[in-house]
């Protein structure tokens, strides 16, 4: 499929103009107590931990720190998670749902706490957040959820309205929240945790990890050796666990305009009728923006400039926007009963450690289970003992989930075969389409660049061989079976694959 050419270049909102450090790569060979794989939330968050701790410790990071899925969220840090804490009651008890209430709270004292310890100057704002029905179509699982998080000690209060240009049927407000500039924070606690006993490398890609005393952990500029490991790139990309048939990837598009002045907006809400949508409001020195994210699908699944679209015309109409300062595409992981996976590797590999599906609440599910992470590698709590526990998985209360996931990808390798056979020449291509063509009798990823040059790569992941989507808008490559994406020209920007794709010209 050719997709239509790219109106504008993408651009996350966060991260243009920002100030940022460079670290250098990694200088070869290193010894360390931990090694961190992942420049994000969940790594610098575990840094930090273990930096106060004393630790000796190592992060690689194969772009920028910041600038991958913490530096392109809707930036809420909120216990408040749409609909989540009544299902959690019913699937895992009143104890796992308190258990994960508390890790919320926590996470944000947290980010308020660094935030004022390393004077980061992240915009860091109080904010109530609401889930909202636009319609009434949630309005009796609203009542439930209102009812589940009072008995779980958390302060919310049932509403008909607030102060949104979106009226609503009936929500549910949570007070004393934040809102902050994502990437601002996690560069600031960047800059606060390299030096000393824990330094930062960025431009560095781990292909692999070989379990034993110590770990290795292989680089394309060195391997370190250490104690522990702790993948903290989304998904894991060592495939041992098995996350990636147990997370399923979700895609959002995010769009930040500029509001009117007068705009009523304050707050930070999530419309939970069909289609969903979330919306708040940033206040820059130029004037108030809209931070709009619409519903989420699997990636390579729906057009992206129908998605865009949508979104742009959502703003326009509903919020009376008056111009596009940016917008881009982010992506995180579901597991499949709605707790994040938090723990080792496998059973048999304590040692190397992950933290994944955070169901699009990552900023304070990734805060939370950084910090669980990090206490387990201090010995002051055992994660595997918890309801997160990253060996778990539940067949009771989320086979169906577990099913309809593998189902899906089985689906996509049959569906394969239709992609082989597409029958549009890639000869034809024009600047800037890209698409699954044919070449001399065979299946290319094929895209032709602004300067007419025609770059042809396999079309299969580099994962677990699942033929790619081209996304016309962000000019990537994306994966959708597991969530892997890659540039224009093949190299990999998001795993869980860690091999750019295969260049064929």
């Amino acid at each position: 499929m050719v997709d239509t050419v790219a109106t504008e270049e993408e651009q996350p909102y966060w991260t243009a103009g920002a100030p940022s450090e460079i670290y250098a790569p990694l200088p070869g060979l290193t010894r360390c107590e931990v090694a961190i794989i992942g420049g994000g939330i969940v790594g610098l968050t575990v840094a930090e931990r273990l930096k106060k701790a004393g630790r000796h410790v190592v992060l690689v990071e194969n772009g920028r720190v910041g600038a991958q899925v913490t530096g392109r969220s809707t930036a809420k840090v909120t216990a408040l998670h749409g609909l989540v804490y009544d299902d959690l009651i019913q699937k895992h008890g009143f104890d796992a749902a308190s258990e994960y209430a508390d890790a919320s709270r926590g996470a944000i004292r947290y980010v308020e706490e660094r935030t004022h310890e390393f004077s980061i100057d992240c915009d860091l704002t109080r904010s109530a957040a609401y889930t909202i029905s636009e319609k009434g179509a949630q309005r009796e699982a609203i009542d439930r959820e209102v009812d589940a998080m009072q008995r779980l000690g958390l302060p919310v209060e049932r509403v008909t309205e607030a102060n949104s240009p979106i009226a609503f049927d009936s929500g549910v407000v949570l007070p004393d929240q934040f809102q902050f500039q994502p990437y601002r924070y996690v560069v600031g606690l960047a800059r606060a945790v390299h030096g000393d006993s824990t330094l930062l490398h960025e431009g560095t890609r781990a292909y692999s990890i070989r379990a034993g005393s110590p770990n290795e952990v292989v680089t394309d500029h060195g391997m370190i050796k250490a104690d522990h490991v702790v993948i903290a790139t989304n998904l894991p990309f060592m495939d041992r666990g098995l996350f990636f048939a147990k997370a399923s990837p979700r895609q959002h598009v995010v769009l930040a305009a500029r509001l009117p002045d007068e705009s009523a907006l304050e707050g930070m809400f999530l419309n939970v009728d069909e289609p969903r949508y979330s919306f708040r409001r940033h206040q820059s020195p130029e004037g108030p923006v809209l931070i709009l994210t619409g519903a989420g699908s699997r990636p390579g699944h729906h057009s992206a400039s129908q998605r865009l679209s949508d979104l742009k015309r959502l703003a326009a109409e509903r919020f009376g926007t008056t111009e596009v300062l940016g917008w881009w595409f982010n992506e995180d992981y579901d597991s499949v009963d709605r707790l994040p996976y938090v723990g080792p590797l496998t059973p048999v590999t304590p040692g190397i450690l992950v933290a994944t599906g955070f169901s699009a609440w990552g900023l304070t599910n990734g805060t939370a289970s950084a910090q669980m992470l990090a206490r387990h590698i201090l010995g002051e709590a055992d994660v595997t003992k918890t309801p997160f526990s990253s060996g778990r998985w539940n067949l009771r209360s989320a086979g169906r989930k577990l099913l309809d996931i593998n189902l899906h990808v089985g689906r996509e390798f049959v569906e394969d075969r239709g992609k082989a056979l597409a029958s549009w020449d890639a000869s034809t291509l024009a600047a800037g389409e890209g698409g699954i063509c044919r070449r001399h009798g065979r299946s290319v990823a094929a895209y032709r660049d602004s300067e007419g040059e025609l770059h042809l790569l396999s079309p299969r992941c580099t994962h677990l061989n699942c033929y790619v989507s081209w996304n016309g808008e962000a000019r990537t490559w994306e994966c959708p079976c597991h969530g892997s994406v890659f540039a224009h020209d093949g190299r990999m920007i998001h795993g869980p694959a860690v091999r750019d794709m295969k260049r064929l010209d």
